[in-house]
């Protein structure tokens, strides 16, 4: 398409001296414009800097997102979601019902390539908002309408399929880590305000690690006998105790006086092998139904930035 030839033509601000060839100004719009189209289309997601009302203690994480109309509304949803105790059935139907336009029973086996790097959980139905925001979980103990708090103590025992001792703390985060063959689960929690063993570790946190190798499937579910699924299949047989790479001696300090010392090496375990089903899968988001029919949401974070001493 032939156009016809730029004139040069002075600026329309008085006393700038200021002078742009049209045919410049047009080189550099167009070039902006393909700039945003490749990355718009692109499975490239940036990363940006998401603000603390949406990752909560660990503020600095960062998430690679180039995200959805849907994926928006969900992820801003997350961030609006209250603190356990004020959460009532109308904030998780709504959280529900935005993640159900995403969801679907059976997604292309293409979602399987997508698995693998770090995802932080946003979310799920058993817990609600996955992190705690500054300040939350401490204080006088509240309970929601339905019973929760964010000061619910946690048993590091059941959480590890019996394999850590009867130790009691407060969660606060959750992430995953999914390489080629390896499936990681890192629960994150501090010691529980009301079962301190020790002053000078207050607020520190370190992580549970659960891993093991990971496959694909398919099975029957809910929607019927041979419905298919996206399934993965995950059989945890190593655990460990990690401390965070933010203060790494301190949480080192607390793991030793929880009784947690022998577990910074990996030990070797024993479960029953779990799954989940993935019902959502972009390079941006992921939203998968557990063993146990929780709905979890997850975000795809820039590789390596999981705030623990993984490897």
């Amino acid at each position: 398409m032939s156009m016809a030839p730029a004139h040069r033509q002075k600026s329309s601000r008085r006393g700038s001296g200021f002078n742009l060839p049209a045919s410049l100004a047009l080189t550099c719009a167009l070039g902006l414009a393909s700039c945003l189209w490749r990355t718009r289309w692109s499975f490239t997601t940036p990363c940006v800097q998401w603000p603390r009302a949406v990752l909560g203690q660990h503020a600095r994480t960062k998430v690679s997102r180039h995200a959805s109309p849907e994926e928006d509304k969900v992820l801003q949803l997350v961030a609006e979601y209250p603190v356990a105790e004020r959460a009532d059935t109308d904030d998780v139907e709504e959280m529900v019902k935005a993640a159900k336009k995403l969801m679907r029973p059976f997604i292309d086996q293409g979602a399987y390539s997508l698995l693998p790097g770090d995802w932080k959980l946003e979310w799920s139905t058993g817990k609600g908002r996955a992190f705690l925001r500054p300040g939350e979980g401490e204080g006088p103990t509240k309970y929601s309408p339905s019973g929760k708090s964010s000061k619910d103590p946690a048993n590091l025992q059941l959480l590890s399929f019996l394999a850590l001792p009867k130790t009691i703390v407060q969660l606060t985060g959750s992430y995953n880590r999914i390489d080629q063959d390896r499936y990681q689960r890192v629960e994150t929690f501090r010691m529980h305000p009301d079962y301190q063993v020790s002053d000078t570790t207050h607020g520190t946190e370190a992580a549970l690690v659960l891993e093991g190798p990971w496959g694909t499937g398919t099975a029957e579910g809910e929607w019927g006998k041979g419905a298919e699924r996206t399934r993965v299949p995950v059989q945890f047989q190593q655990i460990r105790v990690v401390p965070s790479t933010e203060n790494s001696e301190e949480s080192r300090t607390m793991i030793e006086k929880l009784g947690l010392g022998s577990f910074l090496e990996r030990q070797t375990m024993k479960t029953q092998e779990t799954y989940v089903d993935l019902n959502y899968m972009s390079p941006v988001m992921r939203i998968h139904k557990e063993a146990s029919g929780d709905i979890h949401v997850l975000s795809k974070m820039e590789p390596g930035t999981i705030p623990f001493l993984l490897d």
